[in-house]
């Protein structure tokens, strides 16, 4: 019997304490076949020290390297998450977008960031109006049009929101 090919998760997500539930949440979700890192859980983020940018820096290009996926959980992630997604496909990873929700204008900002969007290699949304408002934009349409998906509610994302 042929054993079921495994995968490497790189999460990408901000990383703010009021965001940890969420991603370990969502992560929680994906079965044994996939070996997930995410960054928050680095204790280097705990520390005040000087070196953190450094070492952070360091393993999380690393996990980067080794992935196979990389997973973007949206809405609301800054500069480092864009330059993420960015060196993820530069690299040739697979990179997917998580959307719960778009329902605020913080949430929906990403949609600016048009090299963002253009990186993307799929978007997968458990809300009919963020599916609606991400097949309306021209440039994740062109780019990803047969790649968009909806499901009701895969995870059981809406019992946390």
């Amino acid at each position: 019997m042929k054993k079921n090919k495994e995968f490497r998760v790189y999460v990408i997500s901000n990383i703010h304490p009021s965001r940890h539930n969420y991603i370990d949440h969502i992560c929680s979700k994906l079965d044994s076949r996939y070996t997930v890192f995410r960054p928050h859980t680095d204790e280097r983020y705990e520390s005040d020290n000087a070196q953190i940018e450094f070492g952070a820096f360091h393993r999380d290009k690393e996990e980067m390297d080794e992935a196979d996926i990389s997973l973007v959980l949206m809405p609301l992630i800054g500069r480092d998450c864009a330059a993420e997604i960015g060196y993820s496909q530069g690299i040739r990873k697979v990179v997917i977008a998580f959307v719960e929700k778009m329902d605020t204008d913080q949430e929906k900002d990403w949609l600016n960031d048009w090299m963002v969007k253009g990186f993307l290699d799929y978007i997968i949304t458990t809300n009919e109006s963020a599916y609606q408002l991400l097949f309306a934009n021209p440039l994740i349409k062109q780019n990803l049009d047969s790649s968009i998906f909806y499901f009701k509610d895969p995870f059981g994302v809406h019992s946390i929101a």
